[in-house]
């Protein structure tokens, strides 16, 4: 729990700082979410796991908009596993709010992937 809210307050710097700053909170946001997913795994705790898998993929699509060229496609490109991932879990039966949330932003980052990569769409 404590890493999970670690991540979230590191993606909120991330978000309100500027530079080579932003950048390096998000980068921690991301480590910070990994971590939490060796503890909350699908299997035991699904519901969380895919939770995490979202807020991955929200920091990772951030990481995604604020970089260039081949890393800001390797950052969509994550972002849009994360996203797949929390779909696996947010079925529109079983959780239709976070379904749609989650749905919309795996929409957006395969927009901006084509745009980051437009040799490699996905």
């Amino acid at each position: 729990m404590t890493q999970n809210n670690l991540g979230a307050v590191l993606q909120e710097l991330g978000r309100r700082s500027s530079g080579e700053q932003n950048v390096q909170y998000l980068a921690q946001s991301v480590a910070a979410y990994r971590s939490v997913l060796e503890v909350y795994t699908r299997e035991q705790l699904p519901q969380d796991w895919a939770m995490t898998q979202y807020n991955l993929g929200l920091v990772l699509q951030e990481l995604g908009r604020r970089s260039s060229g081949q890393q800001s496609a390797r950052h969509l490109k994550e972002a849009i596993a994360a996203y797949e991932n929390a779909l696996s879990i947010f079925t529109p039966e079983a959780d239709p709010y976070d379904n749609e949330r989650a749905r919309r932003n795996l929409e957006a980052a395969r927009r901006e992937n084509q745009v980051a990569s437009p040799k490699n769409p996905r």
